[in-house]
């Protein structure tokens, strides 16, 4: 028998239905992304997401009544919980094939009419209702570290404050913080990673 495409997920009380990625639906078109040549960096259940999971689910406040957009939201289960707690949701991607099996996971959460947006996050252009953006562990070089640059100037030019969780790996997302125009507030700071590496940093911007 096939393993089932998607299985239940509980954290902290709440049970999420998790898209499968060892099946062989998601495998092939995740390796059909592969070889078309895109950068594919969401095939694997990132135990620092599960961890962010827990926290915006500790606070729901964060995200209760928000329009959130949702930067390289990949197949995280922080986009779910996003949908769950928000008012309305985006979630933007590089990866078509994230953005299309994320929605398959949005929908089997009961979660609808979620608007993607395709491209890199540096060049996206706000949804004019959109009050909150999120990303999660979505700075990573030095590439991502511009792009992000990009995001928050486009946010602080419209108020719009930014909620972004992250392992600061190479310190690329310190070094964006320390640039940042906006106000910077750590609201999660210390928390250390499953890897016993760098500790989780949450924080709002602006």
């Amino acid at each position: 028998m096939p393993p089932a495409l998607f299985r239940n997920l509980d954290l902290d009380g709440s049970t999420f239905r998790q898209l499968n990625l060892d099946h062989p639906q998601v495998e092939a078109r995740i390796l059909e992304e592969m070889s078309s040549g895109v950068k594919v960096y969401y095939d694997r259940d990132w135990p620092f997401t599960r961890k962010f999971c827990r926290f915006l689910l500790a606070h729901p406040e964060l995200l209760l009544h928000r329009r959130v957009l949702v930067a390289g939201a990949g197949l995280g289960m922080e986009t779910v919980v996003a949908g769950r707690l928000a008012e309305r949701l985006w979630i933007n991607d590089m990866a078509p094939a994230a953005l299309e099996l994320q929605q398959l996971q949005l929908q089997e959460n009961g979660i609808i009419g979620v608007e993607n947006l395709d491209g890199s996050f540096g060049d996206l252009e706000l949804p004019p209702s959109v009050d909150l953006v999120m990303g999660c562990f979505v700075v990573y070089d030095q590439e991502t570290a511009t792009a992000m640059e990009s995001l928050l100037r486009h946010t602080h030019d419209r108020g719009v404050p930014a909620l972004l969780a992250d392992l600061d790996i190479g310190g690329h997302f310190s070094r964006i913080l320390d640039r940042c125009d906006g106000p910077v507030r750590d609201i999660g700071v210390g928390t250390e990673s499953l890897s016993g590496g760098a500790p989780i940093r949450v924080v709002q911007v602006g």
